[in-house]
Parts: C-alpha cells; sequence; structure tokens
C-alpha cells in the first residue's frame, strides 16, 4: 500500500515540475511560436515608457520601420539628434550606417512625434517574420546641454514583419 502511495506521489510531483519548466520555457522564447507574443509585448511595454520612449511603429516588407513614435518620458525639454539602430530579420543583420532622422527632433517633457519614411534599405523575407532591433538615440538636454546616448538597457524594439 505503502510503495504505491508513495509512486503516485513522485509521479504528480515530477508532473508539476514539468508543466512549470514548460511555461518558462514559453514564456522566455524558447519554442518557437509560444513565447514570440512574450517577447514582443515585453518589448512594447518597455519601449512606451522608457527615457527616450518608441511609442508606436511598423515595419514592412520592403522598408525597415517606415514610421517610428518618438514620446519624451523625461522631465526636461530635449533634442533628439541621431537614432541608429542593428536590425535583425529573417536572420540577417543590418546596421544602420546613418542617423536615420532627417534633422533634430525638439521634444517637450510628456510629447511625441511620428517620424515618417524612415528608410534604411533592410527588409524582412516574409510577412509575419520576427525582427527585433537595437536602438541608440543620441539626445541633447536642454537645461543642461549635456548629450546623452540611450541604448535601452539592452533591452531591443521587437516585432512582426508586415505587409
Amino acid at each position: 500500500m505503502r510503495k504505491s502511495q508513495a509512486a503516485t506521489e513522485y509521479m504528480i510531483i515530477l508532473a508539476v515540475v514539468i508543466i512549470i519548466a514548460l511555461i518558462v520555457v514559453g514564456v522566455m522564447g524558447g519554442i518557437p511560436g509560444i513565447g514570440a507574443g512574450a517577447r514582443d509585448r515585453t518589448s512594447a511595454a518597455y519601449w512606451a515608457q522608457a527615457d527616450i520612449g518608441i511609442a508606436a511603429f511598423s515595419n514592412s516588407m520592403t522598408v525597415s520601420l517606415d514610421s517610428v513614435k518618438v514620446v519624451n518620458n523625461l522631465r526636461s525639454t530635449i533634442t533628439i539628434s541621431q537614432i541608429n539602430f542593428t536590425e535583425t530579420a529573417a536572420n540577417t543583420t543590418f546596421t544602420s550606417a546613418a542617423n536615420i532622422l532627417a534633422s533634430s527632433i525638439t521634444l517637450a517633457a510628456g510629447q511625441s512625434r511620428l517620424i515618417s519614411g524612415v528608410n534604411i534599405n533592410s527588409s524582412c523575407s516574409t510577412i509575419g517574420s520576427a525582427w527585433a532591433s537595437s536602438l541608440k538615440i543620441k539626445y541633447t538636454e536642454a537645461e543642461t546641454g549635456a548629450i546623452y546616448y540611450f541604448t535601452g538597457d539592452g533591452n531591443s524594439l521587437s516585432g512582426d514583419c508586415s505587409s
């Protein structure tokens, strides 16, 4: 009687451990398709509240990040002079060699601006394929004149390719 009870308890504990491991692997993106949604939601949440936020963006099959909504989440007015990024899409890597801004952008605290027509000649291979981009934003704080670089603390901007 005791042997069957011990075997049953062992199997239940093993089942619980396996279920927890599968949940962790899925959330971390270890299984393609399962963790992608969580990755994109985490990325969007981070970049929406970051010091220099990316509130919205679109990435099409032919033009990388064809529009980006940048928001100033800092307490003072800033002037963004450069936005550079490294994108990974369809197992290829493209690093922007130049600033994607046509001219500097001045944003008051809490203000946002939509940047359209961004084109760095990178493309996605298929609709729905995942991509990730590491950003480097150069800005000047108006009050002190100090120049800063914001890189997102290692957090990538990510999403899926659209048409």
